[in-house]
């Protein structure tokens, strides 16, 4: 069974006592740091596999951007959206081949189309007439992917503006294109948010479909669909049988001469990443019971205001993890705040500890991979701050001892070692990463 994970497991918790007591004995600020659990993200990227097959997955740079996941994710010949020539860099240095990097975004600059025809990187977005002219300019030579609006109607934020191009629009824009002698080669279809109705997945290829027939009147021929948006953890398999089942309704025999890319999102990434956060201090006024800890929604939880809810955090002891259970009767609330006291800067409510915590305790916010990289993806870096982030790599579970497994509510005998990346390169009966 695939689970969200809740509880940190053994060699997260591990890496954080480890990494506290360093700092703690130590002269480095003790500032909020990730802990990362890379079998998890292997165990997702094998549970992709089983469910979609035959769809490539595509990682979405602004998703999470840390290089060692990059670094990962190519050596698995994964592709990599990118929104900024930063991105594109990013993910070049790694080596990996331009080919497998496609440049998104509604309205990019066009200095940055420049370079990025100068890197090699060919596939380009758009969903307007202006855009369209904006990259003929700028690289002829490209193939383009006409971006079509798909709405979710449960996405969980309401977006004001979305993008992408109407089907009465599109056939307008492949018109278009073909006057301009140029050839459109493929759809984009993002899906709002994490894409928790399967509904959403339908109504995408069904548009994919009409897009596909008016593409064809007009001379293009479509050899690519794209399908954005990410997978959310907890229907993943209903998602992917509902895909799956779409494009088998909608294009028939066709889908074997089309080559299918959909973008994992939070699904890969979001439960192998852990904050940890230090308290700075309690208040209790008889009413509330507020907690304050050196992060907030100017660095690591700006998507506490625009893509709620947080997960709800767990105490570390000086002895371990202690497990939020069922909380007294009379006992109450904590309410999360980070340390500049705004009326905005509340992290998440409804948190129970099974003690008080004190001043310099520490925080663990699970899954937080797939939003932590909401106030540092690169595409944002000229009105942001980048927060320097110290992220700490698990070891191996064998590693503890009994006494040590124990303390974290764990069997005092190590399971079988976990499966390694060179079982899953095994399993897609490839030899040697591109």
């Amino acid at each position: 069974m695939y689970r969200t994970v809740m509880h940190p497991p053994l060699p997260v918790c591990l890496a954080v006592e480890n990494h506290v007591s360093a700092v703690d004995v130590g002269a480095r600020q003790r500032n909020s740091f990730l802990v990362v659990d890379k079998a998890v993200v292997l165990d997702r990227i094998r549970l992709w596999q089983q469910c979609l097959p035959h769809i490539s997955p595509c990682h979405t740079i602004r998703c999470n951007s840390d290089m060692q996941l990059l670094q990962l994710l190519a050596g698995l010949s994964v592709d990599f959206e990118c929104m900024s020539l930063t991105e594109i860099s990013q993910v070049l240095y790694l080596g990996v081949n331009p080919n497998r990097l496609i440049f998104t975004g509604p309205c990019k600059d066009p200095d940055e189309v420049h370079h990025a025809r100068i890197a090699g990187v060919r596939k380009a977005v758009f969903d307007n007439e202006d855009e369209l002219r904006k990259l003929a300019r700028s690289h002829r030579d490209a193939e383009f992917y006409l971006q079509l609006s798909v709405h979710d109607p449960a996405c969980r934020v309401r977006p004001t503006k979305t993008f992408g191009a109407s089907i009465g629009h599109a056939k307008y824009l492949f018109a278009r294109s073909k006057k301009l002698r140029l050839n459109i080669r493929g759809l984009y279809l993002p899906v709002d948010g994490a894409a928790s109705n399967p509904i959403a997945y339908h109504r995408a290829v069904a548009c994919a479909r009409i897009a596909y027939d008016h593409a064809l009147q007009h001379g293009h021929s479509i050899t690519s669909i794209y399908i954005g948006g990410g997978f959310a953890l907890g229907n993943f398999e209903q998602n992917a049988f509902r895909l799956g089942e779409a494009i088998t309704q909608n294009f028939g025999s066709l889908q074997s001469t089309i080559r299918w890319t959909a973008e994992p999102g939070p699904l890969w990434v979001g439960d192998a990443y852990f904050l940890a956060s230090r308290v700075l201090g309690t208040r209790d006024d008889g009413e509330n019971l507020d907690l304050f800890v050196n992060d907030g929604v100017h660095r690591n939880f700006f998507h506490a205001v625009v893509d709620p809810p947080v997960s709800k955090p767990i105490l570390l002891h000086p002895r371990g993890f202690g497990k939020n259970g069922a909380p007294p009767q009379d006992a109450r609330a904590w309410t999360v705040w980070g340390q500049t006291g705004g009326w905005y800067d509340r992290i998440v409510t409804d948190c129970w500890f099974p003690r008080r915590p004190r001043v310099n305790d520490w925080l663990i916010f699970p899954s937080m991979g797939g939003t932590i990289c909401n106030t540092v993806c690169s595409w944002m870096y000229r009105l942001l701050t980048v927060v320097q982030h110290t992220v700490i790599r698990v070891t191996p579970v064998s590693v503890a001892s009994g006494p040590r497994r124990k303390r974290f509510g764990f069997p005092a005998k190590a399971p079988s070692p976990r499966w390694r990346i060179e079982t899953f390169r095994k399993s897609r009966g490839e030899t040697q990463p591109e």
